[in-house]
């Protein structure tokens, strides 16, 4: 059955305004990561969750990947040849399909042959053709291929699967065997797997918006975090040596916390380790990391995570308007890499299955606690 597209509002306004991904993230605009973050404060595009998934696919779909200290890059390549490349991203920005910037279009001989328009803004894109079992599966919803930003610099991550692309279908994140699938039809988790709840934000009219809210558990205080699978760290000589951290490039992975919320563990755990000048992914100001010997996720426990702070109003302010609840930080693959995690977007829950270094907490069942 074809399930009803259910679109919601969201916030592009950087995109219209910055004429690059670096211009994006310096400005205050932009991400708490090495990425385009295209949602923050004044124009609307629609996006949507599927009441079932849209993919319609009778078998599994393993998305062309590579691996890089945390990170998954889809990596299709096209029937010319050419390898595309796009962060796999359950937190990022808002276009209407995946999208890659200027400067990748350019290396790869790829320029827009049509255009789609949500609500009074026009994208390019260009339709794909890719080489038999090397692609990705077609976006199910208004804007039919890759679009592609105007911006032309070179940077890591200069692509991006969006949360509107994962938003109708089952998806899973396998860390530990380095592999992206979309699910079949009537796909059904492990027997050992955790499910817990996501939340979605949803407008007045019904709506509901892609960015996840999952719980995360530290000493006892529930904490509503965003599902982040692009949460980007780059650590200083000082904070590389004691997270110890796989990267490539200087980059790798972490997990978000809000100033308020480090500030508060600082205070009541002056034993956790804090490196003050732990990660200076943004040039303007490096900022401190803590690690925290021991959370709860998906009533499974791990531990010890290290967590970046960023800004209150990074969260509270510019993702609270994308979410069901605002958040505190965000939950990254330095957390996930522990597990094969399935997210079932129609469904809205996450099915965590501990393939390391994690364990059932005690007293839990397959059905790990939420509040709605």
């Amino acid at each position: 059955m074809h399930a009803q597209h259910l679109y919601a509002t969201m916030l592009i306004g950087c995109l219209t305004r910055m004429q690059t991904p670096s211009q994006v993230w310096r400005s205050g605009c932009g991400a708490t990561r090495i990425r385009r973050w295209i949602a923050v404060s004044s124009c609307a595009a629609t996006f949507a969750i599927a009441e079932a998934s849209d993919y319609n696919v009778s078998n599994d779909v393993v998305i062309p990947t590579v691996y890089e200290s945390g990170h998954f890059y889809s990596t299709p390549v096209l029937d010319t040849g050419r390898a595309m490349r796009m962060l796999v991203d359950t937190g990022g920005g808002g276009t209407p399909s995946y999208w890659i910037n200027k400067f990748q279009a350019d290396a790869i001989s790829l320029t827009a042959d049509d255009s789609c328009e949500m609500d009074g803004h026009k994208f390019f894109l260009a339709h794909l053709k890719f080489k038999p079992r090397l692609g990705i599966p077609g976006f199910p919803g208004p804007c039919n291929g890759v679009v592609i930003l105007s911006s032309g610099d070179e940077e890591r991550s200069n692509g991006q699967l969006v949360p509107l692309y994962f938003s109708h279908g089952v998806w899973t994140f396998d860390y530990p065997g380095t592999k992206v699938i979309l699910r079949a039809d009537g796909w059904t988790p492990p027997a050992a797997a955790h499910k817990t709840e996501l939340g979605f934000r949803t407008s007045p009219g019904g709506f509901v918006l892609g960015w996840p809210r999952i719980v995360l558990t530290v000493e006892g205080q529930e904490l509503d975090m965003l599902l982040d699978t692009g949460a980007t760290a780059h650590p200083t000589p000082e904070g590389l040596k004691a997270s110890g951290i796989s990267t490539t490039g200087g980059f790798g992975v972490t997990s978000y916390i809000t100033k308020s919320i480090m500030d508060a563990w600082r205070v009541q755990h002056p034993d956790w380790v804090v490196i003050e000048h732990g990660d200076d992914l943004f040039p303007k100001r490096v900022f401190p990391i803590i690690r925290v010997p021991r959370l709860q996720i998906a009533g499974f426990v791990l531990g010890p995570v290290w967590f970046t702070e960023r800004p209150d109003s990074n969260f509270h302010d510019m993702m609270a308007s994308l979410m069901d609840r605002p958040p505190e930080g965000a939950v990254g693959a330095n957390i996930f890499e522990h597990f094969q995690m399935t997210i079932d977007y129609p469904k809205r829950i996450a099915w965590f299955d501990c393939i390391s270094a994690c364990k059932a907490a005690l007293g839990t069942k397959h059905e790990a606690k939420f509040s709605p």
